[in-house]
Order: structure tokens, then C-alpha cells, then sequence
């Protein structure tokens, strides 16, 4: 780009061209981050911390299993992913065929 600053550059070439492949990378460590069950169990203790797997699992009893507030928990603890996916989905196509052979 001639008689364009650093800055210009940035703003005007990289950052436009790298908005998908960051917008797909923000969206796979979200869904990583909303699944984590493990460390989720050991480092909340209150009732108030409790991410929704953790607070889904405890659904399950000794004697008995709620099924309705497990499957009405698997519901509201899908909703946002899916909704962030719909939002997102021109960037997250854009960001899985930028480095696509087009011919």
C-alpha cells in the first residue's frame, strides 16, 4: 500500500483479512470453554459459581433421576452456542475457506 502508515496497513489490509479466521478461532474456544465439565467441578463450590454441565449433573439422585430438568437444562445450556453460530455463520464459513484452493 503505498504512502500508507504501519498503522494503515494494520487497519486497512491485515486486520480485514484476519477478522474470519478470529471470529472461527473465538467461536471453537468458546464451545471448548461452555463444555469444560472437570475443572468446572473441582473449582466451584458455591451455588452461585457453578457453570450449567455442573449444575445439570447434579440432577442425578442417589434413587432417582429428574429427566425433565436434565433435558430442559440441556436446552438452556445449548441455546447460546447455537445462537452464537447463527450470528457468526458468514464469518465462520469465511474463516474455514480462506486458505481453500479456489479455481
Amino acid at each position: 500500500m503505498d504512502g500508507c502508515s504501519r498503522w494503515g496497513i494494520l487497519f486497512r489490509v491485515v486486520i480485514p483479512i484476519s477478522v474470519p479466521g478470529l471470529v472461527s478461532t473465538a467461536m471453537f474456544v468458546f464451545l471448548l470453554a461452555w463444555d469444560e465439565f472437570f475443572y468446572a467441578l473441582i473449582f466451584t463450590s458455591t451455588l452461585a459459581s457453578k457453570t450449567a454441565p455442573v449444575a445439570m449433573s447434579e440432577f442425578v439422585g442417589r434413587y432417582a433421576i429428574n429427566i425433565n430438568g436434565m433435558m430442559a437444562g440441556g436446552i438452556l445450556a445449548a441455546l447460546p452456542p447455537i445462537i452464537l453460530a447463527l450470528a457468526f455463520q458468514r464469518y465462520i464459513v469465511k474463516g474455514m475457506t480462506a486458505g481453500a484452493v479456489k479455481g
